[in-house]
């Protein structure tokens, strides 16, 4: 049994400079104190991305990440923000990856295609996300007209949502192939195909990828806390042969938008995840406890 002591409010200063110069201590019940490391990707240590909601500041991320697991059990601190990946952080270890509650949104640019969008964890052990919102990059519904190239916007996607942006798939009833946006902004976008006319309707806008925004391949003691996955094409997470997996105070918000506008079987990924082992070895105690689903 122990207690976890952090000693005060942390000036937000004392996350920058090097890695690990900021140290929050667990205290145990036989006195022993344990000292952990707090990384900020946006230290110039771990790159120089641009922290303007815009730019892809995934590598810093990753780089933060892998320095966090290399002294096993370390934290993450995320800032406040949008934080576009353009690809997935791959989490190898030990390591508890922290936001700033409802202001630190991870989310996927249109330009990201890999088969995870956010954060994937392999063979590994105690890895922790919470105080964040993952989103998919999947814009939720809106309502729109189409003449020929040229879409116009009605009603805009509901409030929480990605704003629509260049490189998103268009979906929805009377959309023939697969039509990018190419340009625009605000109600009135350009799209890369002719779709003749489309009256008034339902549309989505997300990458065209299906992949989920979250993924555990045989991980153990994954704890997902307070964490929202909002606005995915297919699954919000993906989870294979994972034990001991805690999603605790955690929402499951407008994903899956890509098969409520194909209908199509194979677009039919929605939710949580959490399948194959046998039981024993790979693959349980999976709990989800004061979860919300919302479409």
């Amino acid at each position: 049994i122990r207690s976890s002591a952090q000693p005060g409010p942390v000036p937000a200063q004392s996350l920058y400079g090097l890695p690990g110069t900021f140290t929050p201590t667990q205290t145990f019940t036989n006195g022993v104190v344990e000292t952990k490391a707090v990384y900020d990707p946006r230290a110039s240590v771990f790159g120089n991305c641009t922290w303007n909601d815009v730019a892809d500041v995934q590598p810093c991320v990753q780089a933060a990440v892998t320095a966090a697991i290399a002294i096993s059990g370390a934290t993450v601190q995320l800032p406040a923000g949008v934080l576009p990946f353009g690809s997935v952080v791959n989490v190898a270890g030990s390591v508890t990856i922290r936001g700033q509650g409802a202001a630190t949104v991870v989310r996927a640019m249109p330009s990201n295609t890999s088969s995870v969008l956010l954060f994937a964890s392999g063979v590994v052990s105690d890895v922790t996300y919470e105080d964040m919102t993952f989103d998919g990059g999947a814009t939720n519904e809106f309502t729109a007209s189409i003449s020929g190239t040229v879409l116009t916007v009605t009603v805009l996607p509901a409030t929480g949502s990605a704003p629509l942006t260049v490189g998103q798939t268009l979906y929805g009833s009377g959309i023939t192939g697969a039509p990018t946006i190419v340009s625009g902004a605000g109600s009135s976008w350009v799209l890369s195909t002719n779709q003749g006319t489309v009256t008034s309707r339902t549309l989505y806008a997300a990458p065209a990828s299906i992949a989920p925004a979250t993924q555990c391949f045989r991980t153990s003691n994954l704890k997902f806390h307070k964490v929202r996955w909002r606005n995915t094409t297919g699954l919000a997470h993906n989870g294979s042969g994972c034990n001991a997996v805690t999603v605790i105070d955690s929402q499951v918000v407008h994903t899956g938008n890509k098969w409520k506008a194909t209908l199509s079987a194979s677009d039919r990924g929605v939710g949580l995840s959490f399948c194959c082992g046998d039981w024993a070895t790979w693959g349980y105690d999976t709990v989800i406890s004061n979860g919300y689903f919302e479409d």
